[in-house]
């Protein structure tokens, strides 16, 4: 992760670098990119886990990808109305929260 190493990403389309150097860019001492990708690795462990947990796991999952979907949403606000510069890396990521937040909601209606 380049992220971690303080190198700027590797942009195919848009702004990558403005928006991986601006303030919004950390949290805590951290790349943002790392706390998504622990919650990226969260939601795969519990996704790995769900054969076996039974009826609770959709709403687990579904409580993560609500939260990874409201985050990512607000970062988009950032980019758009704050930096006006969008990462393409974090559009493909907001892309994909809205993708497993579909998938738990479908998950939840799926009877058992």
């Amino acid at each position: 992760m380049t992220a971690l190493q303080g190198i700027p990403p590797v942009c195919l389309a848009g702004a990558c670098d403005e928006v991986a150097a601006s303030p919004y860019a950390r949290f805590l001492g951290l790349p943002i990119a790392a706390w998504g990708l622990g919650l990226y690795v969260v939601v795969a462990a519990v996704a790995a886990a769900g054969a076996r947990a039974g009826a609770g796991f959709p709403v687990v999952l579904l409580g993560l990808a609500a939260f990874g979907t409201t985050f990512s949403l607000y970062l988009l606000w950032v980019q758009i109305a704050v930096l006006r510069a969008i990462c393409a890396w974090c559009v493909a990521s907001d892309v994909l929260w809205v993708g497993l937040a579909a998938v738990a909601v479908l998950l939840l209606r799926t009877p058992h």
